[in-house]
């Protein structure tokens, strides 16, 4: 929105534009909240010694770390039936 003021040199912002900036940023939160226990585990140096070069046991271990209910049904939510560590990653 700053870019479209400085450019038609006004304050005022289209209402589309406004109502689309409300509509990213509540999925950028959701996301982000989605996201929060990989990122979690991935701030974990130990945790990360883990995880080895086969992407079938990386997402095994990350779906088993990941025991939170809510944590499931949030990527469930986002992404339907994956696993939530796949979600995470092909979002």
């Amino acid at each position: 929105m700053d870019i479209h003021k400085s450019l038609y040199h006004t304050e005022d912002v289209p209402q589309d534009m406004v109502n689309r900036r409300v509509e990213v940023v509540a999925r950028l939160k959701s996301l982000e909240e989605a996201a929060a226990p990989l990122v979690t585990f991935l701030q974990n140096p130990s945790a990360v010694q883990e995880l080895r070069a086969e992407k079938q046991y990386n997402l095994q271990m990350l779906n088993d770390h990941s025991q939170s209910l809510e944590f499931r049904k949030r990527c469930a939510a986002h992404s339907g039936p994956l696993q939530p560590a796949n979600a995470l990653f092909f979002h």
